[in-house]
């Protein structure tokens, strides 16, 4: 699991130092090469977690889950998921805004919308969710807690998606929500609840920015 968290952490810090030298070089970065950025970590994280995963071949059943359930009993761990992490968020944000006003989460640029919607929706509300459960609770918090159990593997895949929203003020927050599916992932046996709910999440974000 090491060696696929320091794969995207690579792919992570390239892209960055890309973007950072092209601000140095005169250049804009684009909404296009934003998404093309975020495309490119998304591929290394799915083929790390496909790679290196569960199972003989690191196989996406394995990194889903393996169990049935009715649409019932998905949809209400999909309720429990995203409600839950929403108010873990704003928990967060009056606590951060109470502080400091730095530490409150930003927005998603509205140029995103603007420029690019059907790529920014695509990328945002249904890629990014799909590849961050897979790598972040299907790989790393799977990987994890069969050596140090769930409170420890719970802490550390949360600790590594806060770290991969690389804004210090959208860091307390993902934390705090990958907590929250780690554990419904945890008790379900199953990457769909928190899937679901992480689309909703970002799609209910999504949805604040375009009607500002």
């Amino acid at each position: 699991m090491g060696f696929g968290v320091g794969v995207v952490t690579v792919a992570i810090a390239l892209v960055i130092s890309a973007g950072r030298l092209l601000e140095l070089g005169g250049g804009a970065t684009t909404v296009a090469a934003v998404l093309a950025a975020s495309a490119l970590v998304n591929v290394v994280m799915v083929a790390a977690a496909y790679g290196l995963g569960p199972g003989a071949a690191g196989t996406f059943r394995a990194l889903l889950g393996r169990h049935r359930q009715s649409v019932a009993w998905t949809l209400g761990w999909v309720a429990l998921a995203f409600f839950t992490s929403l108010a873990a968020t704003l928990v967060y944000t009056i606590l951060a805004q109470a502080v400091t006003g730095n530490a409150v989460p930003p927005t998603i640029p509205a140029s995103l919308l603007e420029e690019l919607p059907l790529l920014t929706v695509l990328l945002v509300v249904l890629v990014g969710p799909a590849v961050e459960e897979i790598f972040f609770r299907g790989f790393c918090f799977a990987g994890l807690a069969g050596r140090w159990g769930f409170w420890w593997a719970a802490a550390g895949s949360s600790a590594l998606f806060g770290l991969a929203h690389l804004d210090p003020a959208l860091m307390g927050p993902a934390a705090a929500s990958g907590f929250v599916f780690a554990w419904v992932y945890w008790r379900t046996g199953s990457l769909w609840p928190v899937l679901l709910a992480h689309i909703g999440r970002n799609a209910v974000a999504l949805g604040v920015v375009a009607n500002l």
